[in-house]
């Protein structure tokens, strides 16, 4: 395999090329991770230091049934990897390129910042 062709696939030109198909998936994961950590860690701020085994099974149910709607939604868009660990994971395997990795994964850190302050403030009204 000529080295071009190698170097070619590491950058994903290609992905660089269609802008469409990267700013979708880029957006897909930003909202991604932003609605997940909403409506999940939102869902741990209301105990008030109960701890439940109905309260527990509330908060794994809001995570599962999140992610699960997100994958449905966000999933032929952008894998809907929401968790860096789901991204070097694509990396590794080799199913993704280094530039997809980056980006993807700057996009989701962004994500999770998005919702720090909202939730800062929608939540904390209810401690109050």
């Amino acid at each position: 395999m000529p080295r071009s062709k190698v170097v070619h696939g590491m950058i994903a030109m290609d992905d660089v090329s269609d802008n469409n198909k990267i700013w979708r998936m880029l957006f897909a994961e930003f909202l991604g991770t932003a609605i997940l950590l909403f409506l999940g860690c939102g869902s741990i701020m209301w105990l008030n230091g109960s701890t439940n085994s109905s309260d527990i099974l509330a908060i794994s149910l809001t995570f599962g049934f999140t992610i699960a709607t997100l994958v449905q939604i966000f999933g032929q868009t952008s894998g809907c990897h929401i968790n860096p660990a789901v991204t070097v994971s694509f990396l590794v395997s080799g199913q993704c390129s280094f530039f997809e990795i980056c980006s993807v994964h700057s996009c989701t850190v962004f994500g999770g910042y998005s919702r720090y302050l909202p939730s800062r403030i929608c939540y904390s009204r209810r401690s109050n």
